[in-house]
């Protein structure tokens, strides 16, 4: 069954906040089984040791791992993961970082460290090099 928002793909920059909202609620129909897993470690052969979407790091802050697991190859040189923080009081979110991976087009899996240093809650876009979104994760840090 083809999802009606899947040719409908958000500007990397500037979501609203109603359509962030509703994107999140709906993003499962939309990205189908593909996923973004916040984990510990990843495994040589793409399993996820201790995932969880709610982690604990240092005062200095601390790294963890994302894995996305695709289902197909990812078809492009590169993904970036976009890391923004939401603000639950506003509903709204500020752009706090860009990460990039190198990757192959076959590829069905792939992770990137990535580090917080301030609590709160974020949400990671991750795209590939034509800048179609790939998926979506939350996750909440947390700090001593």
């Amino acid at each position: 069954m083809r999802n009606c928002f899947t040719g409908f793909i958000p500007v990397r920059k500037g979501l609203s906040k109603y359509f962030l909202l509703i994107f999140l609620l709906c993003s499962t129909g939309i990205v189908r089984s593909q996923s973004l897993i916040f984990c510990e470690k990843v495994t040589e052969d793409g399993t996820a040791r201790s995932p969880s979407t709610h982690f604990a790091v240092g005062k200095n802050g601390g790294f963890l791992r994302a894995l996305v697991r695709l289902n197909k190859g990812v078809q492009s040189e590169y993904a970036v993961l976009d890391i923004y923080k939401w603000d639950e009081k506003s509903k709204s979110e500020t752009y706090e970082s860009t990460v990039r991976v190198n990757t192959q087009p076959e590829w069905t899996w792939f992770s990137k460290e990535l580090v917080f240093s301030r609590p709160g809650n974020y949400n990671v876009y991750v795209y590939d090099d034509k800048d179609q979104l790939l998926c979506v994760g939350r996750i909440k840090i947390d700090t001593p």
